[in-house]
């Protein structure tokens, strides 16, 4: 991942929200960094400020209502300490 965040502490906040039910704080604050950090490669491609927030929002959307099917099994960390 990106050096805004490390893939492993995500992975660790889906596998503990899917033990607890519900998504971590912690894990909301980590998809907030992606959704601001990938806008932010993106922005000049929007017309203007309201259309670039929409897809942000939708964005994090998406993430919000998927992040249960995520299949921990599938990631290969690189280095992880659990």
């Amino acid at each position: 991942m990106a050096n805004y965040l490390e893939d492993t502490d995500l992975y660790y906040e889906i596998v503990i929200s899917k033990g607890k039910g519900y998504l971590t704080r912690k894990a909301e604050h980590y998809f907030e960094l992606i959704a601001k950090n990938t806008i932010r490669r993106k922005a000049k491609d929007y017309k203007d400020n309201e259309e670039m927030m929409d897809c942000m929002q939708h964005g994090l959307l998406i993430m919000f209502e998927n992040w249960m099917s995520f299949d921990e099994k599938k990631f290969k960390p690189t280095k992880l300490c659990l």
